[in-house]
């Protein structure tokens, strides 16, 4: 299963729920991880405060991967329409002209591996 963070805010929920549904305490995941339980209460309050190595480390125990899954640029339509508008070249027009491209955007993913893999 797959679940969208669009907010920052929504990874302190889901690190919440899949230690919750992995049947874990916060002093578990600790022993685990080799922190407190305190610590794991930080992290959950505050997702912001650990690094993107410490989250996956966190998510390979919860049995969770982060994923980048490429996603239509929403405001990509807009400078297209702008760009119809005026003559000033836009990403979306460099990614037409040959050795060009736009940079792509991504959106997180939090999904646990296939089964078996657990």
């Amino acid at each position: 299963m797959e679940y969208a963070l669009r907010i920052a805010d929504q990874l302190r929920q889901q690190l919440r729920s899949l230690r919750k549904a992995r049947g874990l305490s916060q002093a578990m995941l600790g022993r685990l991880l080799g922190v407190t339980q305190r610590r794991i209460a930080e992290i959950e309050a505050n997702p912001a405060v650990v690094s993107i190595e410490q989250i996956t480390r966190i998510l390979g125990v919860l049995g969770a991967e982060l994923v980048l899954r490429e996603t239509p640029p929403p405001l990509l339509r807009h400078a297209q329409a702008f760009s119809r508008e005026d003559s000033t070249p836009t990403n979306a027009d460099a990614a037409r002209e040959p050795g060009k491209s736009a940079p792509a955007n991504f959106r997180l993913l939090l999904e646990p591996p296939p089964r078996g893999e657990w």
